[in-house]
């Protein structure tokens, strides 16, 4: 059973057989980030929300926060992991009937509605609030809102990336919350994947990573060190996305592949790229459906 970053990467430089050591661990997981998106790209055009996921207001450390909407402001800013809307539901106390409505930007409504509520910054609608999407993660309102509000969001999330690491060495002090990286160059992007993983020195697990510097590489642990490691070999690693787990193979089978035809041949990667989406989607649509609470019948034509 795959559940973690390591062990995919092991999975896929088994399935390289001899061709082992022909890309390095970063390589290897660049390409297995490039798979877990393929899958999601794949599975999001069925249309039936395996990606769903609900907003809340109280944990901003989370990836599902969505700030309480406040009457002095208009723009907010959508989860962290958010690709598009669903609904959205006013849980606000008083304000349950309220309807939130998607309008384009660009439109006239929309428009008019914001150059109105710059003049009066107080007028409200009695029923529909008018929403967009802008940019990567802004929710943009036409008008403030009337009170504070807690609305919950329903809408398609990413997947998490894959976290593996464990290139170079570390160092750090028993007792010390801070273990420092040598010989590495995370990119900020990388280092961020790394927080809320587990590091493990020697096969020693030495706690969660709270915070990151990619600057200076350094790593600051939930827990204090329990032991000194100078230069010791680490792993850094995180479970992998529920929603990964059941394409764990499909993904190793991509990365090794993508290796061994990508710049060889292209035309036969193409041609095994329009295989393996075949694979995954027949691997989803052999489940069975989403709904398992309603009966559904068919009825004959006749006529």
């Amino acid at each position: 059973m795959i559940s973690t970053g390591i062990q995919l990467l092991n999975m896929i430089n088994n399935r390289l057989l001899g061709y082992q050591g022909v890309a390095t661990d970063r390589q290897l997981l660049e390409y297995a980030q490039e798979a877990k998106d393929e899958v999601w790209v794949v599975l999001k055009a069925l249309q039936r929300d395996y990606f769903g996921e609900e907003s809340q207001w109280l944990d901003p450390s989370q990836l599902n926060y969505f700030p309480t909407l406040t009457p002095s402001l208009r723009e907010y800013t959508l989860p962290a992991n958010f690709k598009s809307i669903r609904f959205i539901e006013p849980l606000q106390q008083g304000y349950e009937q309220i309807v939130f409505r998607f309008v384009e930007i660009d439109s006239p409504e929309f428009q008019s509605a914001r150059r109105a509520a710059n003049v009066d910054q107080s007028l409200s609608p009695t029923v529909e609030y008018w929403y967009t999407v802008y940019g990567r993660d802004r929710f943009i309102m036409a008008v403030y809102p009337e009170a504070n509000m807690n609305i919950k969001l329903y809408y398609i999330r990413s997947l998490m990336d894959i976290v593996a690491y464990r290139d170079g060495t570390i160092t750090t002090s028993m007792g010390s919350m801070i273990a420092t990286l040598n010989s590495t160059t995370y990119t900020i992007a990388q280092m961020n994947d790394m927080v809320g993983a587990d590091l493990t020195i020697n096969n020693v697990d030495f706690g969660t990573i709270a915070s990151v510097n990619p600057a200076t590489q350094v790593l600051t642990l939930t827990t204090n060190a329990p032991s000194t490691q100078t230069a010791q070999k680490y792993t850094i690693d995180e479970t992998l996305d529920q929603l990964v787990d059941p394409f764990t193979e499909k993904i190793a089978d991509y990365a090794v592949k993508k290796i061994l035809l990508a710049a060889q041949d292209q035309a036969q990667w193409s041609a095994w790229k329009s295989e393996w989406d075949r694979d995954v989607l027949a691997l989803q649509t052999s489940a069975s459906s989403r709904n398992d609470a309603d009966a559904e019948f068919v009825q004959d034509f006749t006529g």
